[in-house]
């Protein structure tokens, strides 16, 4: 099993290179930096060896990063598929629900596409994953029940994502110990040598969630061309 997520990838081309170091026969021979074209000539050797009997399961996250005007890596990756004894099956996660009808012929041709949409997480999931994403940091009790609710909610009204709660999470955690540094420098400028302020003991409130996400709206591109436009 090899799972690839585009979005961490420098260009999309890296892509081959990145299968390289993950499948176990073809790792020991592409150690360290590889380019596009010896790295995607390793991958088609070895997806047309007809001898090999293990299947591999390519799974490809964020696939619509890999996306170029002439759709060439798309196009070499679903090749593979065409090729006999290739023992290959791939999976692919795209963002966008039109991508199939998006691509070039030539590279629709070489897919048999059997396409599973998924709906976007309802408010009690998100709060589940908000919460496990807590728990495995160790840091269960930082927000309170109600600021998660809030966030959970707002997003799954909106568009759903996950990432896009975790990162109203993250904002919320940098309003609180922005507004620490703040209260921190009034109270060195009253008392002096004062000791520094105690924070983070009570968890993050539905105020800075909420302060959390007004901030991410703000530097959104469409909505502050929106404000920008005075209507």
């Amino acid at each position: 099993f090899v799972h690839v997520n585009a979005m961490c990838l420098s260009t999309p081309g890296a892509v081959f290179a990145e299968i390289c170091h993950k499948i176990p026969a073809l790792a020991r021979s592409c150690r360290g930096r590889m380019s596009e074209g010896l790295a995607h000539e390793r991958l088609a050797g070895f997806f047309s060896e007809t001898r090999r009997q293990q299947v591999v399961v390519l799974l490809l996250d964020e696939v619509d990063c890999l996306v170029t005007q002439a759709q060439s890596v798309l196009y070499r990756l679903f090749d593979w598929l065409s090729l006999p004894g290739a023992h290959l099956v791939m999976m692919a996660i795209a963002n966008t629900m039109d991508l199939p009808e998006r691509l070039l012929p030539r590279v629709a041709s070489r897919l048999g596409v059997r396409r599973v949409n998924f709906m976007p997480y309802d408010r009690a999931q998100l709060r589940s994953i908000l919460l496990e994403h807590l728990r495995a940091g160790e840091a269960a009790g930082a927000f309170c029940d109600d600021a998660l609710t809030l966030c959970a909610a707002r997003v799954a009204g909106s568009s759903g994502d996950a990432r896009k709660a975790l990162q109203v999470c993250r904002r919320a955690v940098e309003v609180r110990l922005q507004a620490a540094d703040r209260r921190q420098d009034v109270q060195m400028l009253d008392e002096g040598d004062a000791e520094p302020l105690e924070d983070g003991k009570t968890p993050i409130s539905v105020q800075e969630v909420a302060a959390a996400e007004s901030d991410l709206l703000r530097v959104n591109p469409a909505a502050r061309a929106i404000a920008g436009l005075g209507l």
